[in-house]
């Protein structure tokens, strides 16, 4: 009986089905996919009244849910709720039918479903309250959808009428044969009516929730706890945090290190000191082993209090448990000490910095010039910045305000600064980008009596040359030579450096030939800055001359040419080449390992494809103890994201956040273009948390992601852009994607003739053609896409939605407007024809397409041949493939299996 069923469905005799006897089985997606056959047929009828058509829709549905086909069943169900039938009649409807199919309660949980993402809330809780009026009960994600809708939309009253109806139903849990398992309510719905009454400040409701659901059997869990008490903390309301750490406890829910972290800066930052201190008593009591943000708060809290040797006990306590202090522990007490002008213990304790290794930063240079500027040691200061400067340590802003400080600082107090100041500060603008400020300042230099020497032109020069203004620093070179102040080949070095980042290698080989004859002005720098510029130009022909000619003047080349060398290669794409360098380096020790050469052969093999490569290598790296960098995290980042690993690819970005590495805009594009490739993009900021709502089609969080970019600084590029468009459309969210291109053309970026020709197809795919004749006509009218582009877009859309017929006439309407369409065009009206066994029209349009000009291709023919051997005019189909290797067209696998 089921062979003849599905024989009688294949070949569409939907009336032979009225002489047959049923029986209810098991049922699968095939007989799914069977029922929508029917359901497109039977719709096509005369005289269906629209309650034919609900009845039919009802028993698609039912069918569809029991075959598991879940997104095909809300598909129904959306149509459903646009014939403008209430929620009411619809659940009835499916009530009436829900017995014939031996459906289950899930069709109303996806009816819900449907209703929520509409936004039409009334409609869920309407269903919601049927459901139990008829013996359903809703799942539990269902609930929790439908209290976090009306928590964003409703009164605190609604929000807990509904949770109260909820609860009336007992909450308990109990299993379907074939539903699974069925609850009205849990710690989700707790979560999410607790997290609406601490947005609205409202914590003694929740704490009675709490306390209700507690006395309902529904106890929250150390997470949820968590929440309340880190909301309590944040609005001053620490004391009440702790009365419900007591709560916790004796509900028998075990507080975490998070409880009494939370607690702790939360006393801390009301001053509360000594509570803070007696919680870190009690956490090491109950054995929750403090962490580094337990010690750094509390070190905080005393330091502001000017509390140091409490501090510093809590330093030795923090070392003695087996934590050694990082930057922000030691950032943390150098500052409370400057700020309360013991400078002496400041400096010790930089002095203790520097010998346990730890990285000494520009903040904290920053903080201890100005706790000696405050205490009046200028010359102190300027030593200290010197010291920076020497460490190789960049200064930043605040650096930069506090040399001006010092230099304003000595003018008051009388004294003239010597030649070795203005020296330090001139270096110290250039170190920190502001070039012309330095020249600006050089100049003042003579309107005080002093002269510039060699160092003073070799600052501003260096500085002009790593801005890459080779004119500039020449023009000053050329100053320098008339003052008599002797250039060394730290000066050639920097000109040269000039003009290759400047991207005038030409020259900079010409300069390069020059220094050749002038005794000791090339070192090793000279020779790098030239190679560099060489392997980017990926002349590595020319880069191995050099690197001999190195060798030949005894001057070996180091790491760093080595580094020029890979990163040359790898961008090149010849990263074999790039790896046996590197491997060969090391067996021979001329290589050390260091992190830009790993960063560029992972970059490399990720971007040629080898992307399990690149995550050895990223391992090999870390085992080395080579702290990866950026530009290394984002490319194992796209090796995973391309193999879909998405749990090692939140374990990289764990790895990132301990690192306290910044996200640049590849990252945001990496992550962004990963997700919409899986059809799930969400707010990187909140990147597992909106991981659900994403799934579930919510797109706001992708139009946050612009203004959260911006707001850190970071612009979006074309990349970015184009991952959230892709993403859109990838997701059948039609209108959105329409808006974002408008997006695009307020940010100042110019959509693509394909972004939009794409957008046009999928509009009329989708059988939006009102939408996409709108957006043909906007096309033309901004002048982005010609005509003959738009409306081959549209005769794409309209073949592939099965209108074939409507197409075609649109492509013959085209050619009457002398617009010729698109190869691919051509070729979509062939292949729909062909699938309707249309051959004569599909011949017909071949030849349309060569009196036109356009030239069919290896697939125009493909699709021919599969044609014609599917009706068994295989002669013809031979014919066909002749005609291909004469007119030079090669045969692919698709043209064998074909004929």
């Amino acid at each position: 009986m089921g062979r003849s069923v599905y024989t009688i469905l294949t070949i569409d005799r939907w009336e032979s089905l009225n002489c047959m006897k049923y029986r209810t089985a098991s049922l699968r997606p095939v007989h799914g996919r069977l029922a929508l056959k029917f359901l497109k047929w039977v719709v096509k009828q005369p005289g269906l009244e629209l309650s034919h058509i609900t009845h039919l829709y009802c028993i698609t549905t039912h069918i569809l849910v029991r075959a598991r086909m879940y997104d095909h069943a809300k598909l129904m169900l959306k149509h459903l709720g646009k014939t403008g039938l209430g929620s009411s009649s619809i659940f009835d409807a499916l009530m009436d039918t829900y017995p014939l199919c031996n459906s289950n309660p899930a069709v109303f949980d996806l009816l819900i479903r449907v209703y929520v993402r509409k936004g039409a809330t009334n409609d869920a809780v309407e269903t919601l309250r049927l459901m139990g009026f008829r013996g359903f009960r809703p799942s539990v994600y269902t609930c929790n959808m439908i209290l976090a809708a009306m928590a964003k939309v409703r009164s605190a009253e609604s929000v807990w009428l509904c949770f109260g109806e909820m609860l009336a139903k007992e909450g308990e849990l109990f299993t379907q044969e074939d539903g699974g398992e069925w609850l009205c309510t849990d710690r989700g719905e707790l979560y999410t009516v607790l997290n609406w009454y601490c947005k609205k400040g409202r914590y003694k409701e929740a704490i009675q929730l709490l306390d209700h659901m507690s006395s309902r059997g529904v106890e929250a869990d150390v997470f949820t706890y968590n929440v309340l008490v880190d909301d309590l903390c944040k609005n001053n309301r620490s004391a009440k945090g702790y009365l419900l750490l007591k709560k916790m406890r004796k509900r028998m829910v075990i507080p975490n290190e998070v409880t009494y972290n939370t607690l702790i800066n939360g006393f801390v930052k009301e001053g509360k000191i000594a509570v803070a201190v007696k919680l870190y008593d009690e956490m090491c009591k109950v054995n929750i082993s403090p962490n580094h943000i337990t010690y750094n708060t509390l070190i905080d809290g005393q330091c502001h209090t000017g509390n140091f040797v409490g501090a510093f006990e809590l330093l030795n306590k923090m070392e003695a448990n087996g934590l050694r202090p990082n930057e922000v522990t030691y950032g943390t007490l150098l500052n409370g000490l400057c700020k309360h002008g013991k400078i002496g213990s400041a400096k010790t304790l930089l002095a203790r910095i520097e010998l346990e290794g730890v990285d000494v930063n520009s903040t904290m240079y920053t903080m201890l010039m100005d706790g000696l500027c405050r205490s009046g040691k200028l010359t102190e200061s300027v030593q200290l910045l010197d010291q920076m400067l020497k460490d190789q340590i960049n200064p930043d802003t605040g650096d930069i305000k506090e040399a001006i400080k010092v230099y304003t600082a000595i003018l008051q107090s009388g004294h003239h600064p010597d030649l070795f100041i203005y020296n330090l500060l001139i270096s110290t603008l250039c170190k920190s980008g502001n070039v012309v400020e330095a020249e600006v300042f050089m100049h003042h230099i003579r309107g005080v009596g002093l002269t510039p020497n060699a160092v003073t032109f070799d600052a501003v020069i260096s500085g002009y040359g790593n801005v890459g203004d080779g004119l500039k620093a020449f023009e000053l070179f050329d100053e320098m030579v008339k003052f008599g102040c002797k250039p060394s080949f730290y000066t050639y070095g920097s000109l040269l450096k000039g003009l290759c980042k400047g991207r005038n290698l030409k020259e900079a080989m010409i300069f390069f030939g020059k220094l050749r004859k002038i005794p000791c002005a090339i070192d090793i720098v000279v020779y790098n800055t030239i190679l560099s510029e060489i392997c980017d130009r990926g002349d590595f022909k020319l880069a191995l001359i050099l690197l001999a000619e190195m060798i030949e003047t005894s001057v070996f080349p180091d790491s760093y040419a080595y580094g020029c060398l890979i990163a040359g290669l790898c961008r090149a794409g010849r990263v074999a080449t790039a790896i046996l360098l590197l491997e060969r380096g090391f067996q021979r020790g001329t290589i050390s390992p260091n992190q830009y050469m790993y960063t560029n052969v992972i970059n490399g093999l990720v971007k040629i494809g080898q992307a399990q490569a690149g995550i050895y290598f990223f391992d090999d790296m870390v085992k080395r103890g080579l702290n990866p960098d950026i530009a290394a995290i984002n490319a194992v980042m796209d090796a995973y994201s391309r193999m879909g690993q998405q749990d090692k690819l939140n374990n990289i970005l764990s790895m990132m956040e301990k690192k306290s590495l910044s996200p640049s805009l590849v990252t945001f594009n990496i992550l962004l273009h990963g997700q919409s490739t899986r059809r799930n993009i969400s707010g990187l900021l909140h990147y597992i948390n909106d991981l659900e709502e994403s799934e579930r089609g919510d797109m706001s969080t992708a139009f946050d992601l612009l203004n959260i970019m911006k707001s850190i600084g970071l612009l979006p590029n074309d990349d970015t852009f184009s991952s959230i468009f892709n993403g859109l459309k990838r997701i059948s969210l039609f209108q959105e994607s329409h808006i974002f291109l408008h997006k695009m053309l307020e940010n100042g970026f110019v959509p693509t003739e394909r972004q939009y020709s794409s957008l046009v197809t999928s509009m009329c795919k989708s059988g939006d053609f009102r939408g996409a004749f709108k957006l043909k006509d906007e096309m033309e009218g901004i002048g982005i896409s010609s005509r003959c582009a738009a409306e081959s877009a549209m005769v794409r859309g309209l073949v592939q939605r099965g209108k074939t017929e409507e197409g075609f006439l649109l492509l013959n309407c085209m050619l009457r407007s002398q617009l010729v369409p698109t190869n691919p065009t051509f070729t979509t009206v062939i292949h729909g024809l062909c699938k309707e066994s249309k051959l004569s029209e599909a011949l017909n349009c071949k030849l349309l397409m060569e009196r036109h000009g356009a030239k069919p291709d290896v697939v125009t023919y493909n699709v021919l041949i599969t044609g014609l051997c599917r009706t068994g005019n295989t002669a013809r189909a031979f014919t066909f493939y002749e005609e291909m290797k004469q007119r030079g067209i090669c045969p692919n696998t698709t043209t064998f299996r074909s004929s």
